[in-house]
């Protein structure tokens, strides 16, 4: 009986091939809107050859986004694509985050101002302590923590201070 191959091993026999193609006309005309408009589509096809035991599987998949703006030519294909794809870091970090860790999913009142109210300190909270951990925090990124174990670290100094938190404040 073989040992099981290491999953370092596997990592290293799996290729990956990504392509883009994008398609982009400009120059439409819509109703209510006195600016031309572009059209852009991307088809992004990702093949990987994934190796079990002695054999190879290749697997194709391929995403597809549409994109209409008034941007001119003069702004390239491939910085849209970026411009893109910086959204969706935005998306999978920042609000996952929010949701998650701030919840802000759930309904802390339920008049219309409270709500907007309470979003808005959730979000510029949430904005002060990034910019805390990437201004401030020296070497952040190379720490390899989590943001979870930072809060959880400055918790833990708080509780241990001598002079209580709020005696600091004055």
């Amino acid at each position: 009986m073989k040992d099981a191959e290491p999953q370092e091993a596997r990592k290293k026999r799996r290729a990956r091939r990504v392509e883009v193609q994008a398609w982009d006309e400009e120059g439409f005309e819509t109703t209510g809107l006195k600016r031309k408009i572009r059209f852009l589509r991307f088809v992004k096809t990702i093949t990987e050859t994934v190796y079990v035991g002695d054999r190879a599987k290749e697997q194709t998949a391929t995403q597809e986004v549409w994109v209409v703006t008034t941007l001119g030519k003069h702004v390239p294909a491939s910085v849209i694509w970026e411009m893109i794809h910086q959204r969706w870091d935005i998306e999978n970090n920042g609000f996952r985050e929010l949701k998650t860790k701030w919840h802000l999913d759930h309904c802390f009142m339920h008049q219309t101002r409270a709500i907007e109210a309470i979003l808005l300190f959730i979000v510029m909270a949430f904005n002060l302590f990034q910019l805390f951990l990437f201004r401030r925090v020296e070497g952040f990124r190379g720490l390899n923590l989590t943001q979870s174990m930072i809060v959880e670290e400055l918790r833990i100094q708080a509780v241990c201070l001598d002079t209580p938190l709020f005696c600091l404040l004055e």
